[in-house]
């Protein structure tokens, strides 16, 4: 379970362990993904025939790969309530250790190192491990720094102008289902659970996403590939653009389980909403 802190009390919880994040996998399809995005097509990560020869006995993930994870990771472990946002703001010392497998199960271990104010915010360091389940060396040992913004102050009449009943659900995944681009989920095969709190019912859809199809149906999906949940203001300031993942992610208001990276993609595999 995460660790819930304000603002006001991330910056007296120097010194503080977080413990661990659930464990994830990292599979072929991520190292290759990664691959693409990054220009880095070394066989040792993308060639499995060729890797059996290698040093590791098969493909290894990126050693950034292992890196670019944190964020995700650590929002399992730490989540400040009162942020608005918060954004990576750099890093002190990072070492890979040692090469992850394709296939393995990775988690992070976290502790808080400092915090302190900083403009409109507080800037905190991590002292963070990448493990790799059944290894005693961890993949990455490191300190990373982040920046928690806090909301700005709002009257009650800006309040009230911010409060509205909205779209309804069922045509927010219409629109979705009309912005599907099936090129950019080539390959996908996944049901996707989203849970939304909204008029004080969480209301339970599932998508499912296979072989270039898109659909969607209100319910409960059996043993989904990653289940996000959210409240209903923030549902819709995603899928209409008003508001990023990625900030929704670091202040709390959007919840992930399952395959993080699948989440984080997304965003990709529908066009600009109307």
């Amino acid at each position: 379970m995460a660790t819930e802190l304000t603002l006001a009390e991330l910056a007296e919880s120097a010194d503080r362990d977080l413990g661990t994040s659930p464990w994830v996998t990292v599979d072929q399809r991520h190292i290759d993904l990664f691959a693409e995005a990054t220009g880095d097509h070394q066989w040792i990560h993308v060639d499995p025939e060729a890797a059996k020869a290698g040093p590791f006995g098969g493909t290894i993930a990126h050693g950034y790969l292992s890196l670019s994870l944190l964020p995700a990771l650590l929002s399992q472990v730490l989540r400040v309530q009162d942020a608005q946002m918060g954004v990576n703001y750099g890093i002190d010392r990072v070492r890979f250790t040692s090469p992850v497998p394709s296939g393995s199960e990775v988690r992070a271990h976290a502790k808080l190192l400092s915090a302190e104010p900083k403009g409109d915010g507080i800037l905190y360091k991590v002292g963070v491990q990448i493990e790799i389940r059944g290894q005693e060396k961890p993949a990455m040992v490191g300190e990373v720094l982040y920046l928690a913004l806090g909301r700005p102050v709002q009257t009650e009449q800006e309040e009230a102008t911010n409060v509205s009943d909205g779209q309804g659900l069922e045509q927010v995944f219409e629109g979705m289902q009309e912005r599907f681009q099936p090129d950019k989920a080539a390959g996908v095969d996944a049901k996707v659970q989203w849970l939304v709190s909204d008029g004080g019912e969480e209301k339970p859809y599932t998508i499912t996403i296979k072989d270039g199809t898109f659909a969607w149906e209100q319910g409960r999906a059996e043993s989904p590939t990653v289940t996000l949940s959210a409240d209903g203001e923030s549902f819709r300031a995603l899928m209409s653009g008003q508001a990023q993942g990625a900030t929704l992610y670091m202040s709390g208001k959007l919840r992930i389980q399952g395959d993080l990276m699948l989440a984080q993609r997304m965003g990709q595999f529908f066009g600009a909403s109307s």
